[in-house]
C-alpha cells in the first residue's frame, strides 16, 4: 500500500524534526521569596531559548537581593566529546573583562595607590610616542585616543608571557585623535591601564585581580584564559559556516588583551561580581558613581558609557548598567539594574548572528515587562531545507512558516533576505535571485529585494542587472548612502 503525504505535510514534518536539538541538559534552581509563577516563565523562556536557537551551551543566571533565583545550563560545552554544560563550566567573557580591569583600577584609586587623572606616563615612562597626557580615567572609559585592533589581533595566536613583552609591541602607537574629543572603543587600550597599575603597585596583573576582586567578591572560577595551560571545565567556542552548519571557532591566543577581553568565567561568579558592585563590597558609593558616570566628551556631548561599563535607563526609567562580551566562538552579558539589586547574566559558547540577548529578556520577564518567546531562526532552517531539498522546496517552506505563527520561527521578512544573502555567500546566485524576486512578488515597492539583487547580480559580474536593480533601489530611497556607492562603482565600469 502507497503512503501519500502532501507536500505541505512533509513541509511541516521537516520543520519539526529540525526544531528538536540533539543537545541534553542540566539546570539547577534556587528559589528565594519568589513566586513559582516567575520562576517558571523564566525556565520556560531558557528551555525555548535553548531548542529554538541552536546553541551548543548555556549558562544563564539570575539573582535579587544577593539571592540566586535562577542558574539555568544547557546543551554541551565541547560538542564533539559530549561533554555537557555545567554550572561551573569556564566560558569566554570577552568584553566583561573590561568591567573588571576597569574595578580593579578604581580599587587602586580608592585607596590611593594609583591616580585616574595622572599621565599614563608618570606610571610608564617609556611611553615617549604619546604626545597628549593620556590618563587612566580616558583608557577606563575609550576616549584615549589609542588604537583599536589592526588586521589579525582580534584572533592573534601569538603569545605574549608578560605584560611587559605586550607593551613593546604597543609602546611605539601614536594616537588617534586628541585625548577627551572622540570616543573609540578600544580594547588594546586596556593593557596601558594594566601596566600602569602593575608598575604601581610591583605585582602581576593576577595577582592584582586576585586580592582587589576575586577574593573580595567570593570569586573562585574567574581566570585568565591561558590557551597553553590545563584549565578543568574550559568550554570550548563554536561560529556557524556560511552553510549555517556548526563548526569550531578559530583558534585565538587571547594574551594580546587579557584585562579587555581575555578572561573566562561562569554565570555564578558574575552574578557574585555584579552583586559585590551593588552592595559596594568592592567599591564606595563614590567610586561607584566614578565607574557608572557617564563620560563627557570635550564638544559637551555624552558617551553611553562609563569606566568600563555601559551605561542605560530602560523605557520605565530604571537605571541599567552593563557589559556584553563578544570573543572568538562566545558572546555574553553581565546585567545590572542598582536600585532594584536585580542582577542577570547570560554566557553562550557560540558567536552567532542569532544569539539575541537573554541577559536583558530575563530581567525584562523577572521585572514583569514582557511577554518573550525565544523564536527559531528562519534563514538557518530555510538554508538547511535548501541543502536538503532544493530552493523551491525552500519557498515553500517559508510560504508555510509566514501562514503558520504556531510553529514559533521568526517571522520577520528580514529572515527571508538573509536566506537571500546566505545563497550569495556560497554563490549560489541564481537561487538567490529566486528569494529576491519573490519577495518583490510579495512587495514590488520592497527596496530592500532590490538591492538584494543588485548585490546578486554584481556578485555574478552581471553589471547591466546589477544597475537596474540599485536604481529601483534608489527610486525607493534616495538618500540610500550604499546603494549611492555601489552605483557609483558599477556606472564608472560600464
Amino acid at each position: 500500500m502507497t503512503n501519500h503525504i502532501s507536500p505541505k505535510s512533509r513541509i511541516f514534518r521537516l520543520l519539526f524534526f529540525l526544531s528538536l536539538s540533539p543537545f541534553g541538559f542540566a539546570q539547577e534552581i534556587i528559589q528565594q521569596d519568589v513566586t513559582p509563577d516567575v520562576i517558571a516563565k523564566l525556565q520556560e523562556y531558557t528551555r525555548n531559548y535553548y531548542e529554538r536557537r541552536g546553541v551548543p551551551g548555556l549558562s544563564f543566571a539570575l539573582s535579587k537581593d544577593g539571592n540566586t533565583l535562577l542558574q539555568e545550563v544547557k546543551g554541551y560545552s565541547d560538542v564533539e566529546n559530549q561533554l555537557a554544560v555545567q554550572p561551573n563550566s569556564l566560558f569566554r567573557i570577552a568584553s566583561i573583562s573590561k568591567l573588571i580591569t576597569s574595578v580593579a583600577v578604581l580599587k587602586l584609586a580608592q585607596d590611593g595607590i594609583v591616580n585616574l587623572d595622572e599621565d599614563i606616563k608618570k606610571y610608564l615612562p617609556y611611553l615617549t610616542k604619546l604626545n597628549n597626557k593620556v590618563t587612566l580615567r580616558s583608557i577606563l572609559s575609550h576616549t584615549s585616543g589609542l588604537r583599536a585592533y589592526r588586521s589579525g589581533e582580534f584572533n592573534s595566536t601569538k603569545k605574549y608571557w608578560a605584560t611587559k613583552e605586550l607593551m613593546d609591541y604597543l609602546k611605539d602607537d601614536t594616537l588617534e585623535h586628541k585625548p577627551g574629543t572622540k570616543y573609540l572603543y578600544s580594547t588594546l587600550a586596556y593593557n596601558y591601564a594594566v601596566a600602569a597599575i602593575e608598575s604601581a603597585t610591583g605585582k602581576t596583573f593576577d595577582q592584582i585581580l586576585g586580592e582587589k576582586i576575586f577574593l573580595p567578591a567570593g570569586m573562585s572560577n574567574t581566570f585568565l584564559d591561558e590557551q597553553e595551560k590545563i584549565i578543568p571545565l574550559r568550554a570550548r567556542g563554536y561560529i556557524r559556516n556560511d552553510l549555517r552548519q556548526l563548526n569550531n571557532a578559530p583558534l585565538a591566543d587571547l594574551s594580546i588583551k587579557y584585562p579587555g577581553g581575555g578572561m573566562i568565567s561562569t554565570a555564578g561568579d558574575l552574578l557574585k561580581l555584579g552583586n559585590a558592585l551593588i552592595d559596594e563590597t568592592l567599591l564606595t558609593n563614590v567610586w561607584l558613581d566614578t565607574l557608572t558616570k557617564p563620560v563627557r566628551l570635550a564638544d559637551g556631548t555624552f558617551a553611553q558609557y562609563g569606566l568600563g561599563i555601559s551605561i542605560e535607563t530602560d523605557s520605565k526609567g530604571r537605571k541599567i548598567i552593563s557589559h556584553s562580551g563578544g570573543g572568538t566562538g562566545f558572546v555574553s552579558l553581565l546585567q545590572m539594574y542598582p536600585a532594584e539589586k536585580l542582577v542577570t547574566v547570560h554566557l553562550l559558547n557560540i558567536a552567532d548572528r542569532n544569539s539575541g540577548s537573554p541577559a536583558r529578556d530575563l530581567s525584562r520577564i523577572f521585572l514583569g515587562d514582557t511577554t518573550i518567546v525565544p523564536l527559531k531562526p528562519t534563514a538557518d532552517t530555510l538554508m538547511s531545507v535548501y541543502l536538503s531539498s532544493g530552493i523551491q522546496e525552500a519557498v515553500k517552506t517559508y510560504g508555510a512558516i509566514k501562514g503558520s505563527p504556531s510553529m514559533n520561527f521568526n517571522p520577520d521578512p528580514e529572515e527571508y533576505k538573509q536566506f537571500g544573502y546566505d545563497l550569495i555567500k556560497i554563490s549560489k546566485i541564481a537561487d538567490a535571485i529566486t528569494i529576491f524576486n519573490d519577495m518583490l512578488r510579495d512587495n514590488p515597492q520592497n527596496k530592500s529585494a532590490y538591492i538584494g539583487l543588485g548585490d546578486a547580480y554584481s556578485k555574478d559580474s552581471n553589471t547591466g542587472l546589477a544597475i537596474k536593480s540599485y536604481r529601483q533601489a534608489l527610486r525607493l530611497d534616495p538618500n540610500n548612502k550604499y546603494v549611492q556607492s555601489r552605483l557609483s562603482v558599477l556606472e564608472k565600469k560600464k
